[in-house]
């Protein structure tokens, strides 16, 4: 236990020295967005279809760079591009079964998301592995740390790339609909996973895996990951602490609102030592909806990785059968 609190405070740490990123918006403009209406500041989503580079041999599969306009734009030109990397078997895209898949706060690869859905892959579905705002391609200008912008003292740019992530996932999943595709995955780790849950409250999915996914944003945004340097950014922007609370609740998980998808198909992996994303807070959600039980694994929030071989076997597992309960055999 004691290993797995010091990688998590380790990691807390190195997040809250950075140094913030600037702050772009005022407080005004704060106020106005929380008079708008959730409907409002979301597109309804509208199918995509993602302009494909020419692939590229990855392992014993391909490997496909594609982007799409993102339906909520945010004014940064590389951020309302998305970007993302499809991986298929060796004959490309199958367009059949597809999984979306969002990765970690900060992080600059998909090697983690590929692997989890490396067996899948082998068994006809394509992967869809999405850049969250303002991370990797999306980041704003040279030289800024991949997620610097999304997680930053600019509270409004925050919850607006939660809400860009969540349009840009829900365009992609109706945009692969359309295209075909009889059966739709989604997959969320950490922040990538605040993303995937209010997506699945949108539109629909045949299975969805979270992978300890922060569902607090007030106690792992605000109280767990930001420094002092972001706190005294904000407070000499001129945000208040209250409103800066407030606007992270607006993208708090709803407790009453209606899944979509099976909750047989929706996976949750947990870390039993998580002090940045609490099980606790996770089971207290999913229990509101009806959908436990989680799996709760003996780690912290960075060391989840460690049971991935597990987590790769129950939801590929999972995946496998909703996969096979569609027209004609799937190899397993």
């Amino acid at each position: 236990m004691y290993e797995h609190k010091l990688l998590d405070r380790s990691a807390v740490e190195f997040l809250r020295q950075r140094a913030p990123a600037p702050i772009h918006h005022t407080p005004n403009d704060l106020l106005q967005w929380l008079d708008t209406p959730l409907h409002l500041r979301i597109p309804w989503a509208s199918g995509v279809r993602p302009r494909l580079d020419p692939p590229s041999p990855f392992g014993r599969g391909q490997r496909i760079h594609f982007r799409y306009a993102s339906p909520l734009e945010s004014g940064y030109e590389s951020n309302d591009v998305v970007h993302g990397d499809a991986f298929t078997g060796a004959d490309g895209l199958k367009g059949r079964f597809a999984m979306i898949t969002l990765h970690g706060a900060t992080m600059d690869d998909k090697d983690s998301q590929h692997y989890l859905a490396r067996r899948l892959i082998s068994q006809g579905l394509d992967l869809f592995a999405l850049e969250l705002p303002y991370h990797m391609n999306r980041r704003p200008r040279p030289g800024v740390g991949s997620g610097d912008y999304f997680l930053s003292p600019d509270v409004l740019r925050t919850v607006r790339a939660v809400e860009q992530g969540v349009a840009d996932v829900c365009a992609l999943a109706e945009g692969l609909r359309e295209k075909g595709y009889e059966k739709i995955f989604l997959l969320g780790i950490s922040l990538g996973g605040l993303v995937a849950v209010h997506s699945m409250l949108r539109v629909r999915f045949s299975g969805v895996a979270l992978l300890t996914p922060l569902v607090d944003p007030v106690y792992s945004v605000w109280e767990q990951l930001a420094g002092e340097g972001e706190r005294r950014a904000a407070r000499e922007a001129g945000f208040e602490e209250e409103m800066i609370l407030m606007a992270l609740e607006q993208i708090r998980p709803q407790t009453d609102a209606t899944l979509q998808v099976p909750s047989d198909n929706l996976r949750c992996y947990l870390g039993e030592f998580d002090d940045i994303c609490p099980a606790t807070r996770t089971e207290a959600l999913l229990s509101s909806w009806g959908a436990l039980p989680t799996t709760v694994f003996p780690s912290g929030h960075m060391g989840l990785g460690e049971f991935y071989p597990e987590i790769r076997e129950d939801l590929t597992e999972v995946f496998c059968r909703e996969m096979q309960s569609s027209r004609g055999p799937v190899s397993t």
